[in-house]
């Protein structure tokens, strides 16, 4: 291979180079120029900064051509001990209380017109929920739930009424557990007794 230009390399340049001379003396070149002439000092400056912003990005793209890059995140897998599972505490309706020698001991009481969750009760063996509702004229209605504090799940409905009255609904299970009272237009009271 030599390392001298083959002659028809220059000559292609030369006219080139000539067809370019031939362009710029053309009319649309002369508008242009014209164009560019009319504008403001500040103007020519930005329109000069967008036309090498515009051509270094062109230079930038196709400098890229083809090449893709791609960023992986590598994630270091790590063993974890997953926690025990937590599970609701065991709670069983009864129809009536399981011992008839003992005695039922209060152990709290909320009353009020609006909604509200109660504190953690813990409760062992046999225990009753009694409540008294007595809606507004026009009516109201009054809903109390039982939940199991962890993990917290509702287990049971005690009441749901839009009827004024009195009833106790008697409960077997140990753990911990909180009432959510949901009342709307109406006095209410609410209790739990254990037996004991």
């Amino acid at each position: 291979m030599s390392t001298q230009n083959p002659g028809g390399q220059g000559a292609a340049l030369d006219a080139a180079l000539l067809e370019i001379e031939r362009w710029l003396g053309t009319r649309p070149w002369r508008r242009l120029t014209a164009l560019w002439r009319a504008q403001t000092r500040r103007m020519q400056l930005a329109l000069a900064f967008t036309g090498l912003f515009v051509l270094a990005s062109l230079v930038n793209l196709c400098g890229s051509g083809g090449r893709t890059t791609t960023s992986q995140l590598i994630v270091p897998v790590v063993a974890t001990a997953k926690p025990a599972p937590v599970v609701a505490p065991s709670l069983v309706a009864e129809g009536a209380p399981a011992d008839a020698g003992k005695s039922w001991v209060v152990t709290k009481v909320w009353q009020g017109s609006d909604s509200r969750d109660t504190e953690e009760l813990s409760m062992a063996g046999h225990w009753r929920v009694d409540w008294i509702f007595s809606p507004a004229k026009g009516g109201g209605s009054l809903h109390v739930f039982i939940y199991s504090v962890e993990p917290r799940v509702l287990l049971y409905e005690v009441v749901g009424t839009q009827n004024g009255g009195a009833d106790s609904s008697f409960w077997s299970g140990n753990g911990r557990f909180f009432l959510k009272i949901n009342a709307d237009r109406g006095d209410w009271k609410v209790a739990v007794q254990e037996l004991r």
